[in-house]
């Protein structure tokens, strides 16, 4: 998870620099994909294994992905001013 995370500040950034709308938008779409099988796998962990580390842990995932789809969402509002 630590070099997707890279990788997508990496793409964040690149970017920017760029001004490339649509390869904002495909970072937003490959951050809803893994947070959607993120989702699911809570639901299994929690709901299904009572498993609360691994929980906590997609949870973490979870919230560093909603940082990053917020900081594309915010870079991509700037952009089109």
């Amino acid at each position: 998870f630590l070099a997707s995370q890279m990788e997508w500040r990496e793409t964040l950034e690149d970017c920017k620099a760029e001004k490339n709308i649509p390869g904002l938008e495909n970072l937003l779409k490959e951050l809803r994909a893994e947070a959607n099988s993120l989702e699911t796998k809570l639901t299994k962990l929690f709901d299904k294994k009572k498993d609360v580390k691994g929980a906590t842990e997609a949870t973490r995932k979870l919230t560093f992905i909603d940082k990053v789809y917020a900081d594309v969402n915010k870079t991509i509002g700037i952009l089109e001013d």
